[in-house]
C-alpha cells in the first residue's frame, strides 16, 4: 500500500497535467480534448436520431462522430 501512497505524492508534487493526475486518483481514464458544437437540426431528424441512439446503446454524438469520420475517410480517399 505504501507504494501507492508514494506514487500518490510524487505525482501531487510533479508538474504533470492535471489529466495524468485525475486519471491516478479517479481511477478513470479522462476523456479526450473536445470542442463544443452546437447547431440547429431539423426536429423530426434529432427524434429519429434519439431514438436509434437508444436502441442501439450509443449517444448521438457518437453516432454523429462516426458519420463524420467515415465522411471524411470517403473524402480523403477520393
Amino acid at each position: 500500500m505504501s507504494s501507492k501512497v508514494d506514487r500518490f505524492k510524487n505525482l501531487v508534487r510533479s508538474p504533470s497535467s492535471s489529466k495524468v493526475k485525475e486519471e491516478f486518483i479517479t481511477g478513470i481514464k479522462p476523456k479526450k480534448d473536445v470542442k463544443k458544437a452546437t447547431f440547429d437540426m431539423d426536429i423530426e431528424l434529432h427524434t429519429w436520431l434519439k431514438i436509434y441512439a437508444a436502441k442501439n446503446k450509443k449517444t448521438m454524438v457518437e453516432i454523429i462522430e462516426t458519420e463524420i469520420r467515415n465522411l471524411r475517410e470517403r473524402e480523403e480517399h477520393k
